[in-house]
């Protein structure tokens, strides 16, 4: 998930020594690629523990694809079991199906807390997920907040191993927020991130990352560049990626 114009989050679970972030919506015909500078991962990162997080520092600014802003603390507190979330990933689409295309499905947020759980409504979410973002809209915590996204948490584990509606853990950014300023030196709702994402008109993605090693064990970065029509994913898995 592409945070700042340099800043990219992904699960920590999936290594700390990715090579570069590829970005695009299919990794198998990247827009370009971007050499990172050094990555880290939380010290006390596990499945479903809501530290499940790493960031990498990119060699070079990203600066035509737009970050996706923290929610603000103030904004935090308007999130409620119920609030109607989206999933983004690059995983499979079904099972043993399709991987390293950007797909999202919708869902609710089901506890609230430093590991976010959160159920699919349409779909849930695959293998090869992991680090994928839970995206908020402004506008459905209240109606006078615009209609811009917001990254409230990254795909940690799940609790179905099928291909089908899962209930899935995510680590909310706001419980490691701290620790990746201090870490990275960047201020996360300072100066340091970009302009906002505004709602798409056929798209309720935005730009993020994913981390995969099923390619020759090498760990890449997908970052999502820009809003296209996506197919839904009916059926999808457990997060394994």
């Amino acid at each position: 998930m592409l945070v700042t114009d340099r800043l990219v989050l992904y699960a920590a679970h999936c290594g700390s020594h990715p090579l570069e972030v590829m970005i695009g919506n299919d990794t198998a015909t990247p827009k370009r690629r971007v050499r990172v500078e050094g990555c880290r991962a939380h010290p006390d990162a596990a499945l479903g523990n809501g530290r499940d997080v790493a960031f990498c520092l990119l060699a070079e600014s990203i600066t035509d694809v737009p970050a996706v802003l923290l929610l603000e603390d103030a904004e935090q507190e308007l999130v409620r079991v119920g609030t109607p979330v989206t999933q983004i990933g690059f995983g499979l689409d079904t099972d043993e199906g399709v991987f390293g295309v950007k797909r999202r499905t919708t869902a609710e947020v089901q506890r609230l807390g430093d590991d976010l759980v959160i159920a699919g409504t349409t779909g849930g979410t695959c293998e090869g997920d992991s680090g994928g973002p839970a995206l908020v809209r402004l506008a459905d915590l209240d109606p006078a907040l615009p209609s811009e996204w917001r990254l409230l948490g990254l795909l940690s584990a799940g609790t179905s191993f099928d291909c089908e509606v899962s209930t899935d853990h995510y680590s909310n950014i706001r419980g490691v927020r701290s620790w990746i300023e201090s870490e990275s030196g960047v201020d996360l709702l300072g100066e340091g991130t970009k302009r906002p994402m505004p709602d798409g008109e056929q798209d309720a993605g935005s730009a993020g990352c994913q981390i995969s090693g099923r390619r020759n064990d090498e760990c890449l970065a997908f970052v999502i560049v820009q809003l296209v029509a996506l197919s839904l994913a009916a059926r999808r898995r457990r997060v394994g990626g």
